[in-house]
Formats: structure tokens, sequence, C-alpha cells
């Protein structure tokens, strides 16, 4: 796992001391070679910082030049199943210096053309080409976005990096703030593709290509960053929603038993592929279905134990520690568990806008980092759970999400508009005051306040026309647009999908999950915490075979008695004993957020939403950013998210736009 940079200047000036400045800013990446490749025109320069993790010798170094000399790599990611690949190409005389997989996506190139070979890819990466002989350069993104890349325009040239602290690394370098952009980010807690936060700086469409003339780079005219809209835009190679179409034309016709067993069969070959590695290995274990799923068909492949990792926080509901340590004990795992102090985790959030590149908002970005840091500690692979929500079918909005529209498209429009004002205005709001009274002698399970969340959710569901506006709600954290000063919504990946009816289901919904909620949080989330810590994380879930099986299975295969994941369920049952419980504790990768915004992080908090500051940077609505934050100090609302959202771009223009 690595990172890369890249620079094409408009003029040739500087640009090896400049793509120099752009590795060493994204260095965490990879500290095991930081290198700059200038081409002999001096038209590009590329920029690679190693992790080592297949061939630790030299000769798996980067940039890294194709056999003939024409193209140049550097690239960041895995690619799985290039043993097979190289194995093809030997076949055909290609021969070989290394043993590293940055090689071989060389060769294939050079033997069957760039369209053809990446296809062939399996894995997750983020690579960027140059052509020598048709002075070309390509940028090239993995099936579902695992790996980061942005790319834009600036006054000097152009420039890629796998993050924007790279690109803000460029003397001269100027980002001007995307009111649009971050009014989608507001509204989601993420930027999402193919938006950034700063104008003309562009996120790569997961499973794209996209080809510039290095001779024409200033051109941009007709240019789009969204997929497909015009021939210079990204061309996708892969495509999710298509994967789901088929998925609903051709829907397995096994039973329940044959199911899983399908299942588990292509999601263990996706996990074996990723045990692959030259370094020490381990896996994430929280105690859920998912990271239990991985570990425990990753240990009966495994002919060691699997070193396997979790963390806690001391004193409070969120910990699921011990869960994983039972399952740990069963399976004779090589278990490291780690006990934080409610003080340990919160010294890290003044330092979020260190490992995060652009406003970022899921606040299971703490933990995210914490479990990171310790598990890099002993290995320098890590296998995650992440994507089986998605993929199986977990989450509470597939389960319920599809009887409660069906209910409600009986109701007429405007009695639903009517129910949701006397949801949002009723009598519940004394709950918020009752509960202040008595919050100290409350079980914390009780005093979480989760009623204040769900409540007004329930409201605004309640009034969703159809599918789509019910997902679109169901997604937002701040459903206003009186937040950002002239920003506006604009498209996005999910824009791929308008129009497309739903065929019933959750299958929609997971469809628009891959497309956007998991690739721009919870796959920036993993990449930017573990990469921050020099760990690479592998995602089993996500391998492409492992969603276009999935996508094939009947909604009821998926979804049973209120339960979501019965796949995965009953392969845990195959493997475990009765006594295993899961999702009995769960309470997802999280923090007691609102607390701790009334308590320790009160401070910190104030000082970022002071009044003149806000009003002074000219970006957000100052006075209602200042009731949201009252209501919230005060107890008579549980807004956490919302100031969360705020909080984290408000950290983000005080690192790296304080003037």
């Amino acid at each position: 796992m690595c990172g890369i940079a890249g620079i094409i200047p408009f003029s040739s000036s500087r640009q090896f001391e400049n793509c120099q400045r752009m590795v060493a800013a994204i260095r965490h990446r990879g500290p095991d070679a930081n290198e700059v490749w200038n081409s002999e025109c001096n038209s590009v320069a590329l920029g690679h910082s190693r992790l080592a993790i297949l061939d630790l010798s030299p000769r798996g170094r980067q940039p890294m030049r194709s056999a003939s000399g024409r193209f140049t790599i550097t690239y960041n990611g895995e690619v799985y199943n290039f043993r097979e690949i190289r194995s093809a190409l030997e076949k055909l005389n290609h021969t070989f210096q290394s043993d590293c997989d940055t090689e071989v996506i060389l060769a294939a190139i050079e033997q069957w053309g760039l369209e053809h070979a990446v296809p062939k890819l399996d894995g997750m990466f983020a690579f960027c080409l140059w052509d020598q002989k048709q002075r070309k350069i390509h940028l090239i993104r993995d099936r579902v976005g695992i790996k980061p890349l942005y790319y834009g325009w600036y006054t000097g040239g152009f420039t890629f990096a796998s993050e924007l602290h790279a690109i803000r690394a460029i003397p001269g370098w100027y980002g001007e703030i995307d009111r649009d952009a971050l009014t989608m980010y507001m509204r989601y807690g993420y930027v999402p593709a193919p938006r950034s936060i700063y104008q003309n700086t562009y996120k790569l469409a997961p499973a794209s290509i996209l080809t510039l003339e290095v001779d024409r780079i200033s051109d941009r005219a007709d240019f789009s960053p969204m997929p497909d809209a015009t021939p210079f835009s990204p061309k996708r190679f892969w495509r999710v929603e298509d994967a789901y179409e088929r998925g609903a034309s051709s829907p397995f016709t096994g039973t329940m038993e044959e199911a899983v067993s399908a299942s588990e069969d292509v999601l263990s070959k996706a996990i074996q592929a990723r045990m692959v590695a030259d370094v020490p290995l381990g896996a994430f274990l929280s105690g859920g279905i998912d990271s239990s799923s991985i570990v425990t068909l990753m240990q009966k492949s495994s002919a060691r134990p699997v070193k396997t990792f979790t963390i806690g926080v001391e004193g409070h509901a969120y910990d699921e520690s011990s869960d994983a340590s039972r399952l740990a004990e069963f399976l004779g795992t090589e278990h490291h568990e780690h006990r934080l102090s409610v003080s340990k985790a919160l010294e890290i959030v003044p330092k979020l806008t260190e490992y995060y590149d652009e406003p970022f908002a899921d606040s299971s970005q703490i933990p995210t980092y914490l479990l990171s840091k310790v598990t890099r500690q002993d290995v320098t692979v890590a296998l995650s759970g992440d994507g089986g929500d998605e993929v199986f079918g977990g989450y509470n909005r597939y389960i319920h999400a599809p009887k409660m529209i069906e209910r409600l498209k009986w109701i007429p429009h405007l009695t639903r508009r009517g129910t949701a004002y006397a949801l949002e205005n009723g009598p519940w709001k004394m709950y918020a005051k009752l509960l202040k009274l008595f919050a100290p002698v409350l079980p914390e399970a009780i005093n979480d306040r989760w009623l204040e969340i769900t409540i007004p959710k329930l409201a605004d569901l309640i009034a969703a026309k159809d599918h789509r506006d019910f997902y679109d709600r169901v997604t937002l954290l701040w459903p206003t647009d009186d937040l950002v000063l002239s920003g506006k919504r604009v498209e996005s990946l999910l824009s791929l999908l308008d129009g497309q009816r739903s065929n019933g289901g959750s299958r929609q919904m997971r469809c628009l999950d891959l497309l956007g909620y998991h690739t721009d949080d919870i796959l920036a989330k993993v990449d930017r915490a573990s990469m921050a810590v020099s760990l690479e994380a592998r995602v089993p879930f996500i391998d492409h075979r492992v969603i276009e099986f999935a996508a094939t299975l009947p909604e009821e295969y998926l979804i049973q008695e209120g339960m979501g994941k019965m796949p995965l369920r009953r392969i845990l049952d195959k493997h475990l004993p009765e006594s295993f419980e899961f999702g009995k504790n769960k309470r997802g990768f999280s923090i007691p957020l609102a607390d701790w915004l009334r308590g320790p992080l009160r401070n910190w908090a104030e000082t970022l939403l002071e009044e003149n500051r806000l009003q002074q940077q000219g970006y957000l609505n100052a006075d209602l950013v200042r009731r949201i934050w009252s209501e919230h100090i005060d107890g008579t609302k549980e807004w956490s998210y919302r100031i969360w959202n705020v909080l984290m771009f408000q950290a983000f223009l005080e690192r790296h736009h304080a003037h």
C-alpha cells in the first residue's frame, strides 16, 4: 500500500522539486521509500511513497518503467490475482525481474493494452500510467473506490495525488472552497464523488479510466468529472448498477442452504486472496457479524492462529470488546485487546485534520484511527469487515424501509405531511426536559437520547414522496439548504441512478450505498485512518465477485424476521456454538458524541463555533449554527451529528486555510 502523486506542468518549471514536496506530504502512506521520476522531456513528474507488502526488495520500487520503456507507472494498491496474470504472461514470453504486482500490471498493459488489461485486475488500486509513445497520462481507480485518487487543474498545470495533503503542498497552489461541494458535505457528512472540497479538483469515480493528452493538458473544454458524461470524461470499465440489474434479471434459484454455501465459498476465496503478504498480517475484530465472519473464515483456512485486534473505551456502553474476546478465545486467534481511557480517545479529536485530507464527519473515524494505530504495532496488513452491511443487507433502512414505503404509498401525501408536522411539534418534546431532569439516575442505555433523533427522522421519512426521496431523506444529516451561504445541491455519482425505478426491496438502496456512502464515507474513513499509521486495510466483502453474487440473492434470503445479513448469520451458525449471539450488544463503531460535545469537547467546539469567526469566514449561516449549538448544549434537542459536520469543516479551515 502506498501513496502516489504527480504533476504535468503547463511549462517545465521545478516540477521535480514540487513533486518531491507532494510525496513528502503523504509519506505516512509509505514510509519504506519515497521517490520521484521525471520524464526525459520534462513533461511529467511522477512520485511514490512505498509501503512494502510484496517483494520487499528494491526491485519493487516505484515509479517503475515497463520492460520496453514505453510506460511508467506510479501505483497504490494490491492486485490479488497478479500471480495468475503473471503466469499467463510468462506463457507469452514475458520475463520478470521482481515478485511484485506492479511489474505484472505494466506487462499486462504492454501485452493487452490498458482498456483490456485493467478489467483483468482483481483488487484495490489507484494508479497513473504515463504513455511516452502516445504522450498521454491515464488515471485509473478500482471498481468500488477502495483506494483514493484526486486530480485537478491549477495555475501551474495539472496534478493528481492519493490525498489532498499532497496537492496542497505544491508551491503556489491555491484551493478555493467549492460552496456547492460544501453544501453536499453538510448534507451527508462527506463530500460525494466526483467533487472534492476544492474547485477544479475532483475525485476520480470508481471503476474509471481518465485519459489526457499531455500536450493539451490545459484544454478543459467539454470536460466533466462525471463518468461517461462527455467524450473527455472518465470512462467506466465496471458498473455496480449493472451488477444489480443482472442480479435482478437472473436471480439465484437455489435453496437457502445452497445460498449460504455459495456465499461462504465466494467470501472464503476473497478472504484467502487477501491473506497473501510478505509482512505480518491480521484482522480487525469488533465482535459484530461482519468482522466475526471474516475472522472465522480466516482462521478456518489458516494453519496458524490469526492475529486479531480490538479496542475498548473504558466505562461506557459502546464497548464491544468482550464479544470480540469471547469469539477470539473460541477460534483460538492470537488476540490483542487494547483498553483506552476516554481521555486518550479525546486527544485524537483536535488531530483529525492531520489524518483526513478534506472535511469528513463520520465520528467513528476516531475509534477507527485508534484501532488502526494499535494494530500497526504488530502487523502491516489487516483485514476489515467493512462492506458486509451494504453487500448483504444489514442496515435498518434495508430491513424496515421497504415495508414502510409500501404502507405509506396508500396514504395521501398531504396527509403524511400533516402527520410529519404533528410528530415534529408534538408533546414528545417534553421527553427532552424529563430526560434532563432524571439523567443522573437513568441507565446509560436510556440516557443516550435516541428518541430525540428517531422521532424527527421518522417525521421526515413519513413525508417522502417515493423510494428515491425516502433514500435521500434517510441518508441526510442536514436536511436544509439554508446552512451554506451561496451553496446549492449538485449532482454526484448517485445521479447515475436518477430516473431508475425501484423494483421493491432494498436492492436500489444497497446499490446507491455502494455508489456513494460506502465509497466516500466508509472506505474513505478506513483508508485515511489506516494509512495515517502506515497500515494496509483489506476489505473482502467488497470483492467485486462477492458483490455480484450477493446482488443475485432474493430479498427473502438476505432479510428474515426483521434481521438482515442472513447468509452471514447462517455461516456463523455453522462454525460457532449456539451460545454465540451476534448483534445483541452491537452499537456500531461509535462514540458517545452527544455527551462529549456537552462535556469535555465543549470548549474546543465553542471556539470553532464562535459567532464572529463564522461571520468572518462567510461560508455558513452563523445564526443557524449558533441556534443548533445552543439547543444541543441546553439539552432541548439532540443535534450532535449536525454539529459534528460543522465542527469538522471548521477544524479543516483552521488547519489548512487560516490566514
